[in-house]
C-alpha cells in the first residue's frame, strides 16, 4: 500500500471542494459577461444557463440588455437575488474595487451578497489580485482564483445538466 504525497492529497481535497462547490451552485454573477459570442465570459455564462444554473450579467456598458437569455444589471447592488458565485471577467487590477463593493454591499446585508449566505469569489483564469483575494477571505468568502469554471467543471467531470 503506497500513501500518497502530501501535495497529492491536498490536490485531491481541492478537486473535493470545487466539485462540492461546482455541484452545489444555483445562481451565478458573470461580472464583466460579454455580448460577443466569441468572448470567454460569453461562452462560460451561455455554458452554464445551458447548465440549468441561474446567471445574472454584470456590465454597466451592457446593462439593461438581454444576452441569450442571460439580463444584463450595471452594478453589483443591481443584482435582484442573492448568488452562490460571483465570476469575474475583468483585469486583475479591477479586482480590488470589484471586491471592496462586494464587501461593503456585504457587510450591509444587502441583495445578492447577505453575510449569512455562502459566497464564493471566483476570478477567472489569468484573472488573479492576492491583496483582493485575502481581503475576501478575511470577510468570510469563499476565493478561487485564475481557474477558469468551465474548464473545472469538465475536468472535475460535472454532468453538463444540473
Amino acid at each position: 500500500l503506497q500513501i500518497p504525497s502530501l501535495e497529492i492529497m491536498t490536490a485531491l481535497i481541492a478537486d473535493a471542494q470545487l466539485a462540492m462547490l461546482l455541484r452545489k451552485v444555483k445562481k451565478v454573477a458573470v461580472v464583466g459577461i460579454s455580448n460577443k459570442p466569441e468572448r470567454a465570459s460569453h461562452h462560460v455564462a451561455t455554458f452554464m444557463r445551458a447548465a440549468g444554473i441561474q446567471v445574472f450579467g454584470v456590465n454597466p456598458v451592457l446593462a439593461g440588455k438581454d444576452i441569450e437569455g442571460i439580463k444584463v444589471y450595471g452594478t453589483l447592488a443591481e443584482l435582484p437575488e442573492q448568488v452562490d458565485i460571483l465570476d469575474i471577467f475583468r483585469n486583475s487590477d479591477a479586482v480590488p474595487s470589484i471586491v471592496d463593493e462586494l464587501l461593503t454591499l456585504r457587510a450591509a446585508g444587502n441583495g445578492a451578497f447577505a453575510k449569512e449566505k455562502d459566497l464564493c469569489l471566483w476570478l477567472q483564469e489569468g484573472v488573479a489580485h492576492a491583496e483582493a483575494a485575502q481581503a475576501a477571505v478575511d470577510a468570510g468568502v469563499d476565493v478561487v482564483s485564475n481557474k477558469c469554471v468551465l474548464k473545472e467543471w469538465e475536468r472535475l467531470g460535472l454532468p453538463s445538466k444540473i
